[in-house]
This record gives structure tokens, sequence and C-alpha cells, in this order.
């Protein structure tokens, strides 16, 4: 009882894991770029494809298909901080438009 009772507790995590990710990917609310965006996909299948094989075959049977579902959600975890340190290093260059600088000019505030 106690194995099945750990099983389902994992099958929820993941399923639950997997519907955040999911979220997080088709919500506009979420400010990310396509980088993160590959991540978050990658993590969702794989969570949905770790829950699926453990409701499939209770306590994988089957290593491969546990192995092939865990490389995609590292992968996509390798996506989503390859994303961040694109995003951190880009903040840096403070590459302004022109336009940015339009609400200054309007109201008379000297930029200089």
């Amino acid at each position: 009882m106690n194995d099945d009772l750990v099983l389902a507790v994992n099958v929820l995590a993941y399923v639950l894991l997997a519907t955040a990710a999911a979220w997080a990917v088709l919500s506009p609310a979420v400010d990310d770029g396509v980088v993160p965006k590959l991540g978050l996909i990658l993590i969702s299948l794989g969570f949905a494809g770790l829950a699926g094989i453990l409701t499939d075959s209770g306590w994988c049977s089957d290593a491969r298909l546990l192995g092939r579902a865990m490389l995609m959600v590292h992968g996509g975890i390798g996506l989503l901080l390859l994303g961040w340190l694109l995003r951190t290093r880009r903040s840096r260059n403070k590459r302004r438009r022109m336009t940015d600088w339009a609400h200054r000019a309007r109201h008379g505030v000297d930029g200089g």
C-alpha cells in the first residue's frame, strides 16, 4: 500500500509540474524569450512523459523510457538557464532607442 501511495504522489507531482510549465508557455503574462520558451516546452513534455510512464507501467519497468523523459526535463532546464544567461548578459548592455527618450523630451527633462 505504501508503494502505491508514493507512486500516486509522484504522478500527481509530475502532472502538476507539467501543467505549470505548460501554463507558463501559453500565458502571455510570462515574459520570456524563444530559448526559455523552448526550455519550458521540453520541461512540460518531459514531466508529462514521466507521469505517463509511471501511470502506465507502475514502477518504471522500462528504464530507457524513464531516461528519455528525464533527458527532456534536463534539456529544458539547460535551455532555461541558457535563456536566463543570455537575458542577463544582454541587460548589461544598455542599448537605447530614440523612442526611449521621447517621454523625457516632451516634458522638458534634460537627458544629460
